[in-house]
């Protein structure tokens, strides 16, 4: 997401990261960094990392499953949000 023709020439950034894992605290500072992005022309890069542990090579882990598709709907979520202010 890039709103760079209307970034200030003094903007104190121009690239901004954001993880998120589609908490309600994550998504408050989601809504914050939008705003952030969007003042300074910055883009947007969203993540969501997901730490697999220790788990031998072809072991399924169920609870990763769900981790990594909220991680998914919250990046998502984001991009949708980003993209009605063109962030």
């Amino acid at each position: 997401m890039t709103n760079t023709e209307s970034r200030p020439r003094d903007s104190i950034c121009d690239r901004i990261v954001l993880p998120t894992d589609g908490s309600e605290g994550a998504m408050a500072a989601v809504r914050a960094t939008i705003s952030f992005a969007d003042r300074f022309g910055a883009a947007l890069h969203v993540i969501h990392v997901v730490e697999f542990g220790e788990l031998p090579p072809g072991v399924h882990d169920p609870e990763t499953d769900e981790f990594s598709e909220r991680g998914n709907d919250a990046v998502s979520t984001v991009t949708e949000m980003g993209a009605v202010i063109s962030v």
